[in-house]
């Protein structure tokens, strides 16, 4: 991670209104990406918002449903629900 932590990773394009974007991207560098998956995670676990399930066949699995678009926010959030061990299921509006 130290060295790349200061490469560009993350871009989005900022919205204008509710049907146009920014023409230039916003970058995240690797570093502010993995702080902030580092602290999404730690307040997960903190608020115990995670619920474990006990399986016979799995053992303990750690769960965490996500609805979100496809965006900066939910890449961290999948990111810190990997950092702690935990399996993301993901709801979309097309679903």
């Amino acid at each position: 991670l130290t060295k790349y932590e200061n490469q560009e990773t993350f871009g989005y394009r900022k919205w204008i209104n509710e049907t146009e974007f920014e023409s230039t991207y916003t970058f995240y560098t690797t570093k502010q990406a993995s702080e902030y998956a580092y602290n999404f995670a730690r307040n997960v676990k903190d608020l115990e918002l995670v619920k474990e399930f006990n399986y016979d066949f799995e053992g303990n699995l750690k769960i965490m449903g996500i609805y979100s678009r496809n965006c900066f926010e939910f890449i961290i959030t999948d990111i810190a629900l990997m950092r702690d061990s935990v399996t993301s299921v993901t709801f979309y509006t097309t679903l």
